[in-house]
């Protein structure tokens, strides 16, 4: 399969709520620096983070008044959702703006799917609208849990399909992993377990037993970036779903969100703020434990990556630096040989060169505003009982301000797919 044909898919890009709403977004995704915003209309649009006329960052910019356009801040050009310039404030008044493709930012298709924004990255081809994640309802997922993790999408999916790890590297996170003896820790044993994939992806399933009682599990990876785990096979939906994209060759951005088979009728009712304060007790909380987890294992995911890369080139197959001893590690097999298969062993991405080559640590100079966002994990770990309040206290407000019940103000882990910039005063 050739680089264009692999991204003409719908990729994961945000959850909503991780984006400000009426204010230029700097997301980094599959290495290619993009501006995300929305319209007034409530539509939004992903462009190259980029201006024609002397490459300024667009990100840097602002959205116009009437919220159909967005404004390039050096010179004021302006650019509608598809891309064409609509306005050059230094032309004569009586000129015409150029018709030419060349004075336009390259757009890339965008859709809302509940809560969480997918994108088409090959512009070139029409969208697949009929897609199951486009039609089917159960795919609209709703505001949960993001951040960027410090290594690669294939070695964060080759970690997801190896079901042994996880007493190990996450033993102490929770109750079900706080195990201090191997013995402990050996009955959280895989049996039986069964790989199978084609172009779509891979499944694994197998029997886990946790304190003495076992389970049926099924596993399924969906390219470009999409895990399932289902137990027992009589269970109605996933118990757990997780989305993820690359950034760039060393990051993934991951999101975790609420997936319901059956969705209800959509209902619009006024939260109180009691409502409020329990669902921003509830995320942060979330989001400190999921963070934990994460944590537990990332060194132990970056490390193996850097060493195989210093080895040989980026292409090299990790499995022939693996010695896999294990029938538990099926998956991984399956997993990189489906990577091999059908990506060639690696994900196409854009030219570095199009990447800033400056630290953004800069003011913004526009109302103060800030063009990237915080992650829970800058305001809540390490701050205890009063981090974890000071954090409520912050996410209430925004939901408060912004008339939202989703996570607003919310980033990567310090930044979102690209540099920390600080408000100005």
């Amino acid at each position: 399969m050739n680089a264009e044909e692999t991204l003409q898919e719908w990729f994961p890009l945000s959850f909503q709520a991780y984006l400000k709403q009426d204010w230029p977004n700097a997301v980094l995704h599959m290495g290619r620096p993009l501006v995300v915003w929305r319209s007034a209309e409530g539509t939004w649009f992903a462009q190259d983070d980029m201006c024609p006329h002397k490459l300024a960052p667009l990100s840097d910019g602002s959205i116009t008044a009437t919220g159909d356009a967005i404004r390039c801040s050096l010179h004021g050009w302006q650019f509608q959702g598809c891309g064409t310039c609509s306005m050059i404030p230094s032309l004569p008044a009586n000129a015409s703006i150029p018709g030419n493709k060349k004075y336009a930012v390259r757009s890339f298709p965008i859709r809302q799917r509940g809560d969480c924004l997918w994108i088409w990255m090959d512009p070139s081809v029409p969208p697949d609208e009929n897609h199951p994640r486009m039609q089917d309802a159960s795919w609209e997922l709703k505001n949960g849990y993001q951040r960027e993790l410090p290594y690669s999408w294939d070695f964060l999916f080759e970690n997801i399909l190896d079901p042994t790890h996880v007493a190990y590297a996450h033993c102490g996170v929770g109750k079900e992993f706080n195990r201090t003896e191997v013995d402990d820790i050996r009955e959280n044993h895989v049996t039986n377990l069964q790989t199978r994939s084609n172009n779509l992806g891979v499944q694994l399933k197998f029997d886990r037993t946790i304190n003495g009682r076992t389970a049926n599990e099924t596993w399924d990876f969906l390219y470009p970036g999409v895990w399932f785990l289902r137990r027992n096979t009589s269970e109605t939906g996933p118990a757990g779903v997780i989305v993820a994209s690359p950034i760039d060759t060393n990051r993934v951005r991951i999101m975790s969100g609420q997936y319901n088979p059956n969705p209800p009728p959509e209902t619009k009712k006024k939260q109180s703020w009691k409502a409020k304060l329990q669902r921003q007790i509830f995320t942060v909380v979330f989001h400190r434990s999921l963070n934990k987890f994460f944590n537990s294992d990332a060194f132990l995911l970056r490390y193996p990556q850097d060493l195989i890369a210093a080895a040989c080139s980026e292409n090299s197959n990790p499995l022939s630096h693996y010695e896999l001893a294990s029938p538990a590690d099926q998956g991984t097999v399956a997993f990189r040989r489906w990577h091999r298969q059908r990506l060639g062993g690696k994900l196409p991405m854009a030219n570095p060169s199009l990447l800033p080559k400056i630290p953004r640590q800069i003011h913004c100079r526009t109302h103060g505003r800030t063009t990237q966002q915080q992650h829970y994990y800058d305001t809540t770990t390490g701050g205890g009982f009063l981090g974890t309040a000071y954090a409520i206290l912050q996410q209430l407000f925004a939901s408060i301000s912004h008339g939202t019940t989703g996570q607003c103000g919310i980033g990567s882990s310090g930044s979102f797919g690209g540099s920390k910039v600080v408000a100005g005063s």
